[in-house]
């Protein structure tokens, strides 16, 4: 997967230059006003296999909903349907909200994203904010040089973005075993 540098005009690989590299890991996503989950928010620490278990309607679908949907920015699947919205109305006071981190070892996407960590890993935050059913979320980078959110992002369009990030795998309760 290649992009090309808006500051340079050159294109940028977005895979690791070296194979023995880490490929970017998402670590950390907080969910806020969407479907069950209120003002409150929810964190949860990502590994490599996560699996949500726990009792019925306790906000399992709500987690992995609200991941597909981050991660599908930029596509019809990463706009909000009414039903994604706490008590199925959009309350302007308490939009929904996403934010993911990623984990990144190289290919920077720019010194401002960065917040370096103590084991040598470079973390990127973002947060999506969806004010309306059907339309496109806002998508917001955390500036570590402001310390706030910014309505510039780290690596611009969301699909080279996505291209950094793992896709989710469903596996429903009634799946068929194939």
């Amino acid at each position: 997967a290649k992009t090309t540098s808006l500051k340079t005009g050159q294109e940028v690989s977005l895979l690791p230059c070296n194979v023995d590299t880490p490929r970017p890991r998402i670590s950390k996503l907080i969910i806020k006003n969407f479907r069950t989950i209120g003002s409150n928010p929810v964190e949860i620490d990502l590994d490599d296999i996560v699996v949500l278990v726990g009792a019925n309607n306790c906000g399992k679908s709500s987690i992995l909903r609200a991941y597909e949907v981050a991660m599908s920015t930029g596509s019809k699947d990463g706009k909000l349907k009414i039903e994604d919205f706490p008590n199925n109305v959009v309350n302007t006071n308490a939009l929904p909200e996403i934010e993911v981190h990623t984990v990144i070892s190289e290919n920077k996407p720019g010194e401002r994203w960065i917040m370096y960590l103590s084991n040598g890993e470079m973390l990127i935050r973002e947060k999506w904010t969806w004010s309306s059913e059907n339309v496109e979320p806002e998508r917001h980078g955390f500036d570590v040089q402001t310390n706030s959110w910014s309505n510039e992002v780290p690596w611009g369009a969301p699909n080279v973005a996505n291209a950094y990030r793992p896709k989710p795998h469903r596996i429903d309760a009634f799946a068929s075993p194939e």
